[in-house]
């Protein structure tokens, strides 16, 4: 029992993430969730929706990513993370 499954979701009312993914709207708790999660005390099973669409809700909540970091900052973050190592180990403390 997911959020996907519940007819609560509003399949039509997505935040689409930045790389990828998406999150949809509950109105019951008014925010937007991922569409894997767990569901919440006011979860309400919908049979009228397709296994596509709930698939789909699923995948979007699982893939959901809204870090448009370059890999390029990263490669330098862990760049200067190794030369402070390496600094700190050089003079000993």
């Amino acid at each position: 029992m997911n959020c996907y499954d519940c007819c609560h979701l509003k399949f039509d009312n997505k935040k689409n993430g930045k790389v990828n993914g998406a999150l949809y709207y509950c109105p019951k708790i008014k925010k937007y969730v991922y569409g894997n999660g767990e569901s919440c005390e006011k979860y309400q099973y919908d049979n009228l929706r397709k296994t596509y669409i709930k698939d789909q809700i699923y995948l979007d909540g699982k893939n959901y990513s809204d870090d448009d970091t370059s890999f390029f900052s990263y490669v330098i973050i862990l760049i200067l993370i190794i030369t402070i190592g390496f600094v700190i180990k050089l003079f000993g403390y």
